[in-house]
């Protein structure tokens, strides 16, 4: 029943996240050929990626995910779990970020921790949903 509901949630948050695109994924080649390393070659990939978060990029919380979800890929989870707190801890309202927490939690298993991290960010996403209709009646006038 848990997974069910969990499943629905995540759904509607994705529904909701539909039309966002990812800032980072200018970054997208350079992350997938670094990701081809990680079981082979796990210090290169590790260097490759930090390599592109060198400079500017350091506090790019899109590219930031878009690592950890690599990790995610090919089933490092404590590393993967490692770049959605950086991500985090750059944008604490980083919605990519936490739902890489919650992915990272249902590959552990851990299912209640999932349903509590993408509830909280169905509530955040459902409330600047609202801030943002809001927004748009007040400049309408």
């Amino acid at each position: 029943m848990k997974k069910l509901a969990l499943t629905v949630m995540s759904l509607c948050l994705a529904v909701t996240m539909w039309g966002q695109t990812s800032a980072g994924s200018e970054w997208s080649p350079q992350v997938k050929q670094a990701a081809t390393m990680i079981k082979e070659n796990p210090a290169k990939a590790s260097e490759a990626f930090e390599a592109l978060l060198k400079g500017k990029n350091k506090k790019n919380t899109s590219l930031l995910v878009e690592i950890g979800r690599a990790y995610l890929d090919q089933g490092k989870t404590a590393e993967a779990a490692e770049y959605a707190q950086r991500a985090k801890d750059v944008n604490s309202k980083c919605a990519v970020a936490y739902l890489l927490s919650g992915d990272v939690a249902l590959e552990l298993n851990d299912v209640n921790k999932a349903a509590v991290i993408i509830t909280r960010l169905f509530i955040w996403t459902r409330i600047a949903a609202k801030l943002i209709l809001n927004m748009h009646r007040y400049i309408k006038g």
